[in-house]
């Protein structure tokens, strides 16, 4: 309930950052950070989108069952890192993305963060018309212990999301390292 309450803040302070800008692709995910308390992990929550006129977005909450403030950060990307995740989500956009439901899954007891790895991507994209679909889920979460899973149909595109996602959680550490 929490994760699904921060996602809907993350999304919508995303949309207010740039009310002019177009979000085409959004990561959702988790990382696990260094802390003082051993007992409990500690994941902080990342939402970093890509707008089409080349800005790169990202809000953070400081931890699941925390209060404090969200820090949001924006950076203006240079044409060529632009361009190549635009080329990314472009091909993802009209990726044919299959939900496959398991009814027996494994035992195994994935960390808290394995549960918050979404990828977004506004949907079909045309030449003239650019990106006429809204943002929608190209691929989540995997792993045994999931029953209801969402991915690309084709391994190319599943190379695609893969290299999208680490694209979107490199940028966003770089841009929180320089905060």
């Amino acid at each position: 309930m929490k994760t699904t309450i921060l996602t809907i803040l993350f999304t919508v302070l995303t949309f207010n950052a740039s009310a002019e800008s177009k979000i085409i692709a959004q990561y959702n995910f988790a990382i696990h950070e260094k802390s003082d308390d051993n007992i409990r992990p500690h994941f902080s929550l990342y939402n970093a989108s890509l707008t089409n006129d080349g800005k790169f977005q990202v809000a953070k909450a400081i931890t699941l069952d925390s209060d404090k403030e969200l820090i949001l950060a924006e950076k203006d990307l240079s044409d060529s890192v632009f361009q190549l995740l635009l080329m990314d989500a472009k091909v993802l956009s009209n990726a044919k993305v299959l939900e496959t439901y398991a009814g027996i899954v494994c035992m195994m007891m994935p960390g808290p963060g394995a549960f918050y790895d979404n990828l977004l991507v506004a949907r079909n994209y045309g030449f003239d018309t650019g990106f006429a679909g809204a943002l929608e889920l190209i691929d989540g979460p995997s792993g045994c212990w999931l029953a209801h899973q969402t991915h690309p149909q084709f391994d190319h595109n599943r190379t695609g999301a893969a290299i999208l996602k680490r694209s979107f959680r490199l940028l966003t550490l770089e841009l929180l390292s320089e905060l």
